[in-house]
């Protein structure tokens, strides 16, 4: 049996930065840092469908990571 092995070249690597509050930073009650903990994993993943499109996997079309 042949193997057959597949080649890629990048011709760009992209990089993407987004600063994000700490969350462990917060202070209160079990409660309050907890609802600090879920706003900023709620940020971080709007963040990416905006930036890459949904979570299930599919990219928009008009970001184009291979220019």
């Amino acid at each position: 049996m042949q193997k057959r092995l597949a080649h890629f070249f990048l011709e760009q690597i992209s990089t993407f930065i987004r600063g994000f509050k700490d969350p462990s930073e917060a202070t209160g009650d079990e409660e309050s840092i907890l609802k600090e903990f879920r706003r900023v994993r709620d940020e971080i993943k709007a963040w990416i469908e905006e930036t890459f499109g949904d979570t299930n996997g599919s990219l928009k079309s008009s970001v184009n990571l291979l220019k």
